[in-house]
């Protein structure tokens, strides 16, 4: 009678264990940013820098990443000359 209380004992802790990881999980987790409703019908993106939500076609592109300005591409440089 022993071992299956043991055994009942063990399944109870792993399912205590995996209930708590999930909670702690999801809390943890950080949302995926949604743009703002768009009347335009143009797909906004957003900027690399201030993250403002701009449409795509009025960005500045530089090495993959899009801008919402000159002066938030210039920003970008200096700050991420500045971690070299």
């Amino acid at each position: 009678m022993s071992i299956l209380r043991l055994l009942l004992l063990v399944i109870l802790g792993l399912l205590v264990y995996q209930v708590i990881r999930r909670v702690t999980s999801q809390l943890n987790s950080k949302p995926t940013p949604q743009p703002p409703n768009n009347n335009s019908g143009q797909p906004l993106v957003q900027c690399s820098h201030c993250t403002t939500w701009i449409p795509q076609k009025s960005t500045t592109q530089h090495q993959n990443k899009l801008f919402c300005s000159q002066k938030c591409l210039t920003d970008w440089q200096q700050h991420h000359q500045q971690d070299q």
